[in-house]
């Protein structure tokens, strides 16, 4: 046992030194990047606003499933930001990720009044359900998916916001293609309770017309429900809202919801071979403003009429109904089978083959009666945007390096820096810190750097949205200075110098003087500037001393740096002949001055031996004639 103890210990503390590297390289260069939150759509939308869909506004205590939320907004942001198309404009889900299947009933960029319609697979009634509108991407495609938002239980669902008519031309959002065409001239256009609308004279018999379609019947033991918006515009006529049911060909089978003479609504149904039976509503509906009208119909219970989201008038037994609704005439929205037409304006008609629950019908009419109060629009979040700012309080290992947040696209930024010493490659870099908001400057003191050396370093900035990174900016480490610095006399005028080049520098710079050392880079005068480790002053007076300082320096493209500390040396040069010119001792070169003597010299000496060679000859030639 005391063995195998000994043996983990060992191979634990051969451990160590590796653990010890691992946390170094790992503290130096920093945790791989990671967004402050996990979630955003794609980083080719720029944009994006919470909505908020508020749990009071969903009736009942469970979960609604696969909901279709309406999402209406005049949204300024949509103006500017978003394409005129509106294919950029999509929706995800509360990870700010998964996108929602969606369809855009319109929209208008020059005002930003967006119409669209979100399925929402669980709307819950306890808490508040965030999902999110994504926007700003000049490249986006039409991604709308109205089919799946209006799943298998729909077998129509007209919009009615459609500005001009033709055969077929009032499009049915479901897979269904359950189209209409609009019968002598209705107005396109009006004014709708959720966005454009179509209206309608009786006197004129004016109706839309989508035809026998055997998926708008519904057979033995079929639920269904029936949902439009209706704004009359005259009272104790009978006005058929939607119905398919013949006129007598098929004893009259089928369904319809109409308005009789006593301004309420009625939902009658008969069965192949069967008898009329009737649900009626209690309230009447001809007031001339907007109101939810639906009917449910339990094929093995009851029917119910609701209004404005509540259940209106008593239950009906349609158990009996519970065979065929089925003939062969056309499915009509604002007639009926006896020619009762429409005085007013109908909207968003909708036709499912199952039973909506009165918490279902409820929500649906808070959602579309107030949109504006069933949702919360948060602020916008973009892309943030950073400066990078130039360098300060750079030495030769550490530096200062900072950025300023210039827009944090809505919410608090996280910051960071990365750094290296080749362009546009950053081998560290600081995890990411905050938070920070617009207008704020932030900075880093970075340490361990090469001396002398170029870094290229940018500051980023992080939000949902994504990163932003500054420009690149380089700053040069500034170099050691010179060391072992000598000054050795070598004569009257000369005085030699020598040192060790400083880490990191290119260059070295000598300034010299009389009296006192050079007190800075510009006091004295320069002897040397270069790269090598010796130089020579020359042209010096005699017996007088020499002071030096050395600096070194580098130099990378616009970039150049000093070093902070310098070496420095003192010598004199030895004494020499001085010439007194009016009091004046001037140091001088003996050759230089005894050269004219000398000259001057052997020129008389020529010029006296020439005088006495000639008057030697004359006194010869004197004696030769006595």
């Amino acid at each position: 046992m005391l063995k195998v103890c000994a043996q983990i210990c060992k191979r634990t503390i051969q451990l160590v030194p590796f653990v010890l590297i691992l946390a170094f390289i790992t503290g130096f260069i920093g945790p791989g990047v990671a967004k402050a939150d996990p979630g955003w759509h794609h980083s080719d939308w720029d944009y994006r606003k919470q909505i908020t869909i508020n749990s009071s506004n969903i009736s009942g205590s469970a979960n609604l499933t696969n909901f279709p939320v309406l999402i209406s907004i005049v949204d300024s942001d949509l103006i500017t930001k978003a394409l005129s198309s509106g294919d950029d404009i999509i929706f995800t889900t509360g990870d700010e990720v998964t996108q929602l299947s969606h369809e855009i009933e319109s929209f208008d960029v020059s005002t930003g009044n967006l119409t669209a319609w979100v399925r929402i697979p669980s709307l819950s009634a306890t808490a508040d359900t965030n999902i999110y509108m994504y926007y700003g991407n000049s490249s986006a495609t039409n991604s709308e998916n109205a089919t799946d938002v209006w799943n298998v239980n729909y077998m129509m669902v007209q919009h009615l916001e459609e500005t001009s008519g033709g055969a077929n031309a009032i499009t049915d959002s479901t897979a269904n293609s359950n189209n209409g065409t609009d019968i002598n001239n209705p107005t396109f256009g009006a004014i709708g309770q959720l966005d454009g609308a179509i209206s309608y004279n009786s006197t004129s018999q004016q109706y839309i017309n989508c035809g026998d379609k055997s998926d708008l019947e519904f057979a033995t033991g079929v639920d269904f429900t029936i949902e439009a918006w209706i704004m009359t515009s005259s009272t104790g006529v009978r006005k058929g809202i939607v119905g398919k049911r013949s006129g007598g060909v098929d004893n009259w089978a089928g369904y319809e919801i109409e308005i009789v003479d006593t301004n309420i609504i009625r939902a009658r149904l008969r069965q192949t071979g069967g008898a009329d039976v009737d649900t009626v509503s209690s309230s009447t509906v001809t007031d001339g403003n907007w109101h939810y009208i639906v009917f449910v119909a339990d094929r093995d219970g009851n029917g119910q009429i609701y209004i404005d989201g509540s259940a209106d008038g008593s239950a009906v037994d349609i158990s009996g109904q519970n065979g065929n609704l089925v003939n062969s005439d056309d499915f009509w929205i604002a007639r009926d089978a006896a020619s009762g037409y429409f005085d007013g304006t109908i909207d968003e008609v909708r036709i499912s083959n199952t039973v909506r629950g009165a918490n279902w019908i409820k929500t649906s009419y808070n959602n579309q009666n107030n949109p504006g109060d069933f949702l919360t629009f948060g602020p916008e979040i973009g892309k943030s945007t950073v400066t990078t700012n130039a360098t300060t309080l750079v030495t030769e290992t550490t530096a200062n390096i900072s950025g300023t947040l210039n827009d944090d696209g809505g919410e608090a930024c996280e910051y960071s820096f990365e750094w290296g010493t080749a362009p546009g490659s950053y081998s560290a870099n600081i995890s990411w810190t905050g938070s920070i908001t617009s207008g704020q400057t932030f900075s880093e003191n970075i340490t361990s750097l090469n001396k002398g050396d170029v870094y290229y370093y940018r500051a980023r900035a992080m939000n949902n949205a994504g990163i932003d990174n500054g420009s690149e900016k380089s700053f040069l480490t500034k170099p050691d200075g010179p060391s072992d610095f000598t000054a050795t006399t070598a004569s009257s005028s000369k005085i030699n110098l020598s040192w060790t080049k400083g880490v990191g520098a290119v260059r070295t710079m000598v300034r010299g003087k009389q009296g006192s050392y050079p007190a800075n880079r510009t006091d004295g005068y320069q002897v040397y500037f270069g790269t090598d480790v010796s130089a020579s002053d020359t042209s010096l007076l005699p017996s007088t001393t020499y002071y030096y300082r050395a600096w070194s320096e580098v130099t990378s493209g616009a970039l150049q740096q000093y070093s902070v500390y310098f070496d420095a040396g003192n010598a004199t040069t030895t004494s020499g002949a001085p010439t007194a010119v009016g009091g004046i001792v001037l140091k001088v070169n003996k050759a230089l001055v005894l050269a004219p003597w000398l000259i001057i010299a052997l020129i008389t000496s020529f010029v006296l031996f020439r005088i006495i060679l000639y008057v030697r000859k004359r006194v010869r030639y004197r004696k030769s004639l006595h």
